[in-house]
C-alpha cells in the first residue's frame, strides 16, 4: 500500500471528567513520536483514533475515509478501522499457546487483506523458538514480541504504540525498536508511538508530536523540532544514550576487547567474541561522553574521536550536545560551566572521549529479550 503524507488527520475535542483533549494534528508517513508529560493526553488521543473512546466533537480520517466524524455521525467501529493497538500490557490469551496468539487475527482476515506473513514476523521479531511456549512463562521482552507480533499479523494499516516498552529492559527495547524499524521498511506501516523516553525518540522516529494540558501544541520533522522546543517539563529525568549498530572488526581475547566500526569509525569496545563482520547493537550513555576542543594525549580512553557539534539543547542543570561523527550522532551530556569553560558552539570541532568500558553491548538475542 503506497502511503500518502498527512495519511492521519485528526481534529478533535473529547471531554473526560476534568480533562479535556483539544487535538489538531495531521501525522505525515513514517515514524511519529508522541511525547510530553505525564496526563498530557496522549492515551486519549490514541484511544480516540483506535475508536475505544468516542470524541465529543470533530473528526478522524485515515487515508481519505471517515472513522470518525459529528458532522456526518460517522463512527466507526474500533474492530473495523484497521488499527492495530499495543500498549505497557501485552494483553496476550493466556489460553493460547505464542503460536496460537499470533495466528489468532491472521486466520480471520479476508484473502485480500492478508498483507504481512506472520512467519516473515516471527523471523523479524526473532521468536520461532517461543512457538509452542505458553504465553505465561514469557519474559516482559518475548511478551512483547509476541504482542506485536500478533498485532501486526492482522495487517493493520496504521500501528499504534502506547509506552509497550516502557517495563522492557532498555537492551530488548533497543532490539525491539530496531525490529520495528525494520518492519515499518519492509511492510510500509506507518507507526505512531507514545514514550516518555527522550533517547528513544532519537534513536527510532522521523518525526515528533508534543502535547501539553490536553493540547497538541507542535508536529513536525524530528531533527529541525526537537532542539527548538524549550520546556525542562518535557522531559522525565533519564540516563540519555546513543545506540548504535556496529560490525565487529576483530576480537582480542587476551586483552579483553573487540574492535568494531560504523561509517568507518572505529571502536574499542568490551570483548564480545563473535565472527568478523558480525553486526552487534551498543549503547553509549550520555554522561560518559567526555568533550574537549583540543586533540588529547597520554589518556587511558581508547576511544577519541573529531567530531562537529550539530546540536545543543539545555535541560535544567545540563546541556545535551549532539556532535557528528562520520555521519553518525552521538549524545554527550555535560554541564553549563563546561559549555562556557569550552566555548561551545555549534559548527565547532571538538574531540569526543569515551572509555571502552563505557560502551555497553546488547545481549544475543535469545538470552534476555
Amino acid at each position: 500500500m503506497e502511503i500518502k503524507d498527512n495519511y492521519l488527520e485528526v481534529s478533535v475535542k473529547k471531554k473526560t471528567d476534568d480533562f479535556i483533549l483539544h487535538a489538531d494534528v495531521q501525522f505525515h508517513s513514517g515514524i511519529s513520536a508522541i511525547f510530553g508529560p505525564s496526563g498530557s493526553g496522549k492515551t486519549t488521543l490514541f484511544n480516540c483514533i483506535s475508536g475505544n473512546l468516542s470524541p465529543d466533537e470533530g473528526s478522524i480520517k485515515a487515508f481519505d475515509r471517515f472513522l470518525f466524524s459529528s458532522d456526518f455521525g460517522i463512527n466507526i467501529n474500533p474492530e473495523k478501522r484497521r488499527i492495530g493497538y499495543v500498549m505497557q500490557d501485552s494483553s496476550l490469551f493466556p489460553h493460547l499457546s505464542v503460536s496460537e496468539n499470533i495466528y489468532y487475527g491472521y486466520k480471520y482476515l479476508k484473502e485480500s487483506q492478508k498483507h504481512i506473513e506472520p512467519d516473515k514476523l516471527i523471523n523479524l521479531f526473532g521468536i520461532d523458538h517461543l512457538m509452542a511456549r505458553d504465553v505465561k512463562n514469557l519474559s516482559g521482552g518475548e511478551k512483547q514480541r509476541v504482542s506485536l507480533a500478533r498485532t501486526l499479523s492482522s495487517s493493520p494499516d496504521i500501528l499504534l504504540l502506547d509506552e509497550p516498552l516502557v517495563s522492557v529492559d532498555s537492551f530488548s527495547r533497543n532490539y525491539i525498536l530496531k525490529t520495528l524499524r525494520d518492519v515499518h521498511k519492509q511492510f510500509q506501516i506507518p507507526i505512531i508511538y507514545v514514550t516518555h523516553s527522550f533517547s528513544e525518540i532519537l534513536t527510532f522516529a522521523d518525526y515528533i508530536l508534543f502535547m501539553k494540558f490536553g493540547k497538541t501544541t507542535r508536529y513536525g520533522e524530528l531533527r529541525k523540532l526537537f532542539w527548538e522546543v524549550e520546556g525542562k517539563e518535557f522531559f522525565d529525568n533519564e540516563e540519555l544514550q546513543t545506540v548504535l549498530e556496529v560490525c565487529v572488526l576483530e576480537n582480542f581475547i587476551d586483552k579483553g576487547i573487540t574492535k568494531s566500526s560504523v561509517n568507518g569509525s572505529v571502536f574499542s569496545m568490551p570483548l564480545v567474541n563473535k565472527p568478523k563482520d558480525s553486526i552487534v547493537n551498543i549503547a553509549i550513555h550520555a554522561r560518559d561522553v567526555i568533550l574537549a576542543n583540543h586533540p588529547i594525549e597520554g589518556i587511558s580512553a581508547r576511544n577519541i574521536f573529531s567530531a562537529t557539534i550539530t546540536d545543543m539543547k539545555s535541560l535544567g542543570r545540563s546541556v545535551i550536545v549532539l556532535s557528528d561523527i562520520n555521519g553518525v550522532s552521538i549524545m554527550s551530556e555535560i554541564t553549563h560551566e563546561s559549555v562556557d569553560s569550552l566555548g561551545l558552539e555549534i559548527g565547532d570541532l571538538v574531540y569526543l572521549i569515551i572509555k571502552t568500558n563505557s560502551i555497553y553491548i546488547q545481549p544475543d538475542d535469545d538470552s534476555n529479550l
